[in-house]
């Protein structure tokens, strides 16, 4: 099964799973999942494909009108052919 997995280019479940079933290999789809978890490459690939995630940031929320203010930041700006 590892064998097939590596050849297929370290696809997912079904895809190796829907290949041993062509090809006549006695896996089932726990065996496929199992060799997947067992894969340093595959592990390696979904560590890099996943950065950690910052947390949202939310404005807060004032009593009353006018209570918050925000300012957005950009620059330096090029300066324009006109000025």
């Amino acid at each position: 099964g590892e064998w097939l997995h590596q050849k297929l280019g370290h696809t997912g479940k079904e895809v190796l799973y829907f290949a041993a079933q062509s090809t006549g290999w006695p896996l089932d789809r726990k065996t496929c999942e199992v060799i997947l978890t067992e894969c340093p490459q595959r592990r390696l690939k979904l560590q890099t494909n996943r950065p950690a995630k910052a947390p949202l940031l939310h404005i807060n929320q004032g009593k009353t009108l006018w209570s918050t203010w925000q300012t957005d930041y950009i620059g330096p700006l090029k300066p324009s052919a006109r000025h």
